[in-house]
């Protein structure tokens, strides 16, 4: 499939769209749960959703921090527990 027929899809398809999720990106699986026409199947995501804020003390000590908060369309918050699935079916790798 070309790219300009993703984009023409993505321009015109107006049916349902489910996502297999074996740990997309957490944002991702947070954004595709506000859409109606939409549903994750998979397992949960794993919860590990704050990006890092790398810093250094004055000595050389480096050391990070949580630096952002996401939370969901319907005010739910996922850090720590993953993002749940619509259905939850286990892959086998």
């Amino acid at each position: 499939m070309e790219l300009s027929e993703i984009i023409e899809l993505g321009e015109t398809q107006t049916d349902k769209l489910a996502v297999l999720d074996l740990q997309l990106a957490e944002i991702f699986s947070i954004a595709m749960r506000a859409r109606d026409n939409s549903a994750l199947i998979g397992q949960s995501t794993g919860g590990g959703l704050s990006d890092i804020l790398p810093k250094s003390l004055p000595h050389g000590l480096q050391y990070s921090i949580s630096n952002e908060f996401y939370i969901s369309h319907d005010g739910l918050e996922f850090e720590g527990t993953g993002v749940p699935v619509s259905i939850e079916k286990a892959f086998l790798l």
